[in-house]
């Protein structure tokens, strides 16, 4: 009974610690592809800017 509530959390934290580690490296990522556009953009406009 002990070992086997001992087992049922233990799978349960690392459950959670995966989706956890999920959730931020998709938010990482989704973050770096938004970084990138906007650097993007800037780089654009600001070359615009220079041939204005």
């Amino acid at each position: 009974m002990f070992t086997t509530s001992y087992a049922c959390l233990f799978a349960i934290s690392i459950h959670m610690v995966l989706i956890l580690y999920a959730v931020c490296t998709f938010l990482f990522l989704r973050d770096i592809k938004f970084f990138i556009c906007v650097c993007y953009e800037i780089n654009m406009r600001s070359k615009y800017f220079l041939y204005v």
